[in-house]
């Protein structure tokens, strides 16, 4: 569908009569008022200045492609949301949702570079790299997102697709899941699961097909309100304030085909106070070797502590035990280890 605009006149610009846009997705203002349009039918980038003058920042009409570049060489294949991060007089970024990746746009120059997932290739995983060049933010890790925030020097994204908001920190190179899970499409409001990689268990957050977002803070927090389906939800990251946790240790006996065995776990959880004890809620999912459920295992228990629990697998092979854990802070962490099964 092509839009011919007619003169609209706004308390800062004024676009032109007679500038024509085809199906545009994304919009998005600059700290010096100019405004940035994602014209998806074109495959470009618009830029509206004050004085209601729009031309293309990057990208060029009719041309579809990934390729990155400086400007007209570049190439966008499926346009949806804008982000800006900038600073008056001085520029900055602009981040681009494009297809299943997303692209960042130096301003005021409009040079071009995907900088998480890959445009024309879905797919859904966290990526946290211990090493530099660990799990490269160039893997596919994301499903047709559609909604795009910056804030706090992080990018919140509505990854559609895989039925999850995530949160895309570019300095350390990570992508965690805060809610949702692409196998489950249903909207369930509950924990964060930050970290916690495998599927969702009924403790967790999940989101249908989330399509808008909206930050603020209350100086403590940062506050995400999403849309999902015809429901709308708050998502409080509290990644500042909260207490730290991960899983000092996880062990398993060696273990026969329906015989019991034990696996334990103790998990630390750290904050501005040092190491401190929190009380925690944990699963513990035996997994058989082709990675069915055999057993499940829930309690509670405490941080620095040493927890233990019984279950048993059904098969031969190599098995698995996997630990999610949260604390009374909402902070989750989790584990998994290979277990042979003789």
């Amino acid at each position: 569908m092509v839009i011919r605009l007619g003169t609209i006149q706004a308390a800062r610009f004024a676009v032109r009569a007679a500038v024509l846009f085809d199906d545009p997705q994304g919009l998005a203002v600059d700290a010096d008022g100019r405004v940035y349009v994602a014209d998806r039918g074109n495959a470009v980038i618009r830029r509206i200045g004050r004085d209601g003058a729009v031309t293309t920042l990057a990208g060029s009409p009719g041309q579809p492609g990934t390729r990155d570049g400086q400007g007209p060489d570049a190439r966008f294949s499926g346009l949806r949301g804008l982000a800006a991060r900038t600073i008056r007089y001085l520029g900055g970024t602009l981040y681009v949702l494009d297809g299943h990746g997303v692209r960042a746009i130096s301003l005021p120059g409009g040079t071009v570079t995907t900088v998480a997932g890959q445009v024309q290739t879905p797919g859904f995983r966290d990526l946290d790299p211990v090493e530099p060049g660990d799990q490269a933010l160039d893997l596919p890790c994301l499903r047709d997102p559609v909604g795009i925030r910056s804030f706090g020097g992080l990018l919140y994204l509505a990854d559609r697709g895989n039925h999850a908001v995530r949160r895309l920190d570019l300095v350390r190179g990570t992508l965690h899941t805060l809610a949702g899970d692409p196998g489950e499409p249903e909207t369930r409001w509950g924990l964060l699961r930050d970290g916690i990689p495998g599927p969702l268990d009924p403790r967790f957050a999940a989101l249908g097909s989330p399509t808008g977002l909206a930050c603020g803070t209350d100086g403590a927090a940062t506050s995400l309100v999403v849309c999902a389906g015809r429901t709308l939800g708050e998502i409080c990251d509290r990644r500042h304030l909260r207490d730290r946790a991960f899983v000092e240790e996880l062990w398993c006996f060696p273990a026969r085909p329906g015989a019991t065995c034990t696996a334990g776990f103790r998990v630390l959880t750290t904050g501005r106070q040092g190491v401190t004890a929190r009380p925690i809620h944990y699963s513990v999912d035996f997994l058989d070797p082709d990675g069915r459920l055999a057993e499940r295992r829930e309690g509670r228990g405490d941080s620095l502590g040493t927890c233990t629990v019984e279950g048993a697998f059904t098969a031969r092979g190599q098995g698995a035990v996997v630990l999610r854990c949260v604390t009374d802070q909402g902070v989750a962490a989790g584990a998994a280890l290979d277990v042979p099964v003789h």
